[in-house]
């Protein structure tokens, strides 16, 4: 079973303004303590934009992340507003269960 992770969009957020580039160093990093095997889960999906974050950057973070993951789900691009929980931001169980079925896809 390899070591799985997913980036949140608390990076995004407008009070931490974590650039993207000190984003992309830091996973990096994050990335190399893992042993084995290790799948990045391209989280988040679009966001509510009413809570400062824009679904731009977030977009920026998802590229970004795709280029230094070893093994990559694109889970944003297969979630939408629909999968989002009522606070705009974190997942609902329709966006869980899209989740899961990725994930199970991609370990085989």
């Amino acid at each position: 079973m390899p070591a799985t992770t997913c980036f949140g969009s608390n990076d995004a957020a407008p009070w931490k303004a974590v650039a993207v580039p000190d984003f992309v160093q830091a996973y990096r990093r994050l990335l190399s303590t893992l042993p084995g095997r290790v799948l990045v889960l391209g989280l988040p999906p679009v966001v509510d934009e009413e809570g400062g974050r824009t679904s731009a950057l977030v977009a920026q973070y998802a590229a970004a992340t795709a280029q230094v993951a070893p093994a990559f789900v694109p889970l944003h691009a297969a979630l939408d507003r629909r999968h989002l929980a009522e606070d705009g931001l974190h997942l609902n169980d329709a966006g869980y269960e899209v989740v899961a079925r990725l994930v199970v896809d991609a370990i085989g």
